[in-house]
């Protein structure tokens, strides 16, 4: 008898073209914002999720982040050495030095004097 091959479920994944790592990290950064205000995915999450990582705090505008799922992001993060963004094609992973500059561009726009 032969074996079968192997089937398809790619169909099954919301995201298959992520590797099972980034989906992890995806899947706990949405559990943070569906904790904070039951949506899948909060504008600017990963930047909240980020400060909370690094500065101890996220955005005012951010409820309490479970420690936990905090330091899994982290774990993720250091892994794979990415970090995950939202973009309109969904969620898409780049090496940690882009995320760091998209960071500070973010933190040099917000501290412009508004004119």
């Amino acid at each position: 008898m032969t074996p079968k091959p192997p089937r398809d479920c790619s169909y099954f994944e919301e995201y298959p073209y992520l590797t099972d790592p980034q989906l992890d990290l995806y899947d706990r950064m949405s559990e943070i914002s569906e904790e904070g205000f039951c949506a899948g995915w909060i504008v600017d999450n990963e930047y909240a999720i980020w400060d909370a990582i690094t500065l101890g705090n996220p955005s005012p505008s951010y409820r309490e982040i479970n420690p936990r799922l905090l330091r899994r992001c982290q774990q993720l993060s250091v892994e794979i050495g990415d970090w995950m963004c939202w973009t309109l094609e969904g969620p898409q992973f780049g090496p940690m030095a882009q995320w760091l500059e998209m960071v500070k561009a973010r933190i040099e726009l917000t501290a412009a004097p508004k004119l």
